[in-house]
């Protein structure tokens, strides 16, 4: 399942944090007096990629085809005589 996750962490003594990148600035009304601060955001990525997931179940469905294969094999040649080899994968 994909997660949004920082694209980059800094530690300090007292942990772990994601970077943040300004974004603006806007102003606020705090104590009767209009203050300007500056807006901050953390930029993410998605981990895995959706591409990555795809392309690891393409991998799985072929390793699956292979080892069906395998035990087609050894059914059709009838090599292991003390080891039943059934179709249930």
């Amino acid at each position: 399942v994909p997660r949004c996750v920082p694209i980059e962490m800094k530690r300090n003594q007292h942990g772990e944090r994601a970077i943040t990148i300004p974004v603006g600035t806007t102003r606020v009304l705090s104590r009767g007096k209009w203050r300007t601060v500056e807006l901050r955001a953390c930029p993410v990525t998605f981990s895995p990629h959706p591409d990555q997931i795809a392309a690891a179940r393409r991998h799985y469905e072929h390793w699956w085809l292979a080892l069906g294969w395998v035990r087609d094999g050894l059914i059709a040649g009838g090599m292991l005589r003390s080891i039943e080899v059934t179709e249930v994968m």
